[in-house]
């Protein structure tokens, strides 16, 4: 097993140098030609801004969860206890929700947040106890620092892949919230979820 998993690594570290060095071929063999692609490749590897304003999330937090299964049904209300730290360098930004109770089920979930500086976006993906997919998401941060969201994920009812839209509005240093819209079956939108996040504050030692 543990042989399996280092020719997996291996494999993926094989790939992502193959990958570095095609883009320098396709560049052209001149020498100017393979620093230019050499640099784009370290621009593309280099925390930015965009990192350093994610990893200000950073410690923990409590987030009040509100959840509409239906537009005409009362909405679940929950809190969750999340960790976010920085990893890879300060590249990404991963989230932990520890396990909780959720309607009389163990509920707990796995996240990455980062920003591709090719792209010019936000890049996340998501992962919890209650699926077995994996949901991505891309975001634009608008002028007002509020960020779009459009996720894609796999809806267990139909077996297809569902849109969710989320909106992410920064209130201070401490607090956020997250609202989300789930696309309908006929192309409506409804809002399934509000998430108010408040960083906890590290208890004073006596």
């Amino acid at each position: 097993m543990r042989k399996l998993m280092f020719v997996c690594l291996g494999g993926l570290l094989v790939i992502s140098m193959g990958s570095m060095a095609s883009s320098i071929q396709d560049a052209g063999d001149p020498a100017t030609d393979q620093d230019a692609a050499s640099k784009a490749w370290m621009d593309y590897m280099t925390p930015g801004d965009n990192h350093k304003w994610l990893a200000g999330r950073v410690g923990d937090w409590e987030i009040a969860t509100t959840h509409w299964l239906q537009p005409d049904t009362p909405p679940i209300e929950s809190t969750m206890n999340a960790t976010y730290e920085a990893v890879l360098g300060g590249r990404y930004l991963a989230q932990t929700v520890h396990d909780m109770d959720y309607s009389g089920m163990t509920f707990g979930a796995r996240g990455f947040i980062g920003y591709d500086n090719v792209q010019k976006i936000f890049v996340t993906s998501w992962i919890d106890s209650f699926g077995t997919g994996i949901a991505t998401g891309r975001g634009t941060k608008n002028d007002d620092g509020s960020i779009d969201w459009v996720w894609m994920m796999t809806d267990p009812i139909s077996g297809k892949e569902m849109k969710m839209r989320a909106v992410e509005k920064v209130i201070s240093d401490d607090e956020f919230v997250m609202t989300m819209y789930q696309e309908m079956p006929d192309g409506t939108e409804m809002k399934s979820m509000v998430q108010q996040a408040r960083r906890k504050k590290a208890s004073s030692s006596q």
